[in-house]
């Protein structure tokens, strides 16, 4: 199948409602807790159920580029506390980014998802994305203190 008749056959599944799949609205607004890496992943799982693996791509790659800014944040305080500085010369990039991801991702997954389909629950996923939260943290704790214990 090429192009037009991916997206049809998607939009034809997703119609029907027989997939449970993670509201588009609903994953930005997990996303703002969670971060733009959160709401890539989950959409990348909705395009996969709807067997859509081009756009399910391109969330991968907004969930990589998520993970790299978070891991950037994560150097940037490490090395900002090393260097005494309390100014968080950063913290815009995440806004940025949020919004670009938003803009970018939002219309399209939501055609893609319709307004008819099953609705699947957030449990599972919003334990993962406290978890990934805890990790991130410990992660970054661990890396400010190397940095100041080693350097």
């Amino acid at each position: 199948m090429q192009g037009d008749q991916v997206s049809e056959q998607v939009v034809e599944v997703a119609e029907a409602g027989t997939l449970p799949l993670w509201s588009p609205v609903g994953i930005v607004l997990w996303s703002v807790l969670f971060t733009p890496a959160f709401g890539a992943w989950l959409q990348m799982y909705n395009y996969r159920r709807l067997g859509d693996d081009a756009a399910a791509a391109v969330a991968w790659r907004w969930c990589l580029g998520g993970l790299a800014v978070l891991g950037w944040n994560a150097l940037a305080s490490a090395i900002g506390q090393r260097l005494g500085l309390d100014t968080p010369l950063f913290d815009w990039v995440n806004g940025v980014v949020f919004l670009a991801w938003v803009w970018a991702t939002l219309p399209g997954h939501s055609r893609a998802v319709g307004p008819a389909y099953a609705r699947r629950g957030w449990d599972s996923v919003v334990v993962l994305g406290l978890l990934a939260a805890v990790a991130y943290l410990g992660a970054s704790l661990v890396l400010q203190w190397m940095l100041a214990e080693l350097t």
